[in-house]
């Protein structure tokens, strides 16, 4: 996902590397390159969701979230029933 600058000039975006992200910007005129806006180590177990920028450039916002995975047995639910074959 890319964000422009405010300026117009480059796109930002997010790039993980191991368990940590960096959300780099990417200069589109002439002689281009990459830098680094903001480098960030959440939690292991986060992962960077969606980012934005303020009109004026002086915060970034990044959200962050976590899959969790469970199983869950229930018993004796009536509105269920019992499966027909």
């Amino acid at each position: 996902m890319c964000r422009w600058l405010p300026d117009g000039r480059a796109l930002a975006h997010i790039l993980r590397q191991g368990d940590r992200y960096g959300v780099y910007a990417h200069d589109l005129g002439a002689g281009g390159g990459r830098s680094l806006l903001a480098a960030l180590e959440p939690e292991p177990d986060l992962q960077a969701g969606s980012f934005a920028i303020s009109p004026d450039g002086s915060t970034l916002i990044v959200s962050f979230r976590e899959e969790f995975h469970a199983l869950m047995l229930a018993e004796g639910v009536a509105a269920l029933g019992r499966a027909q074959r």
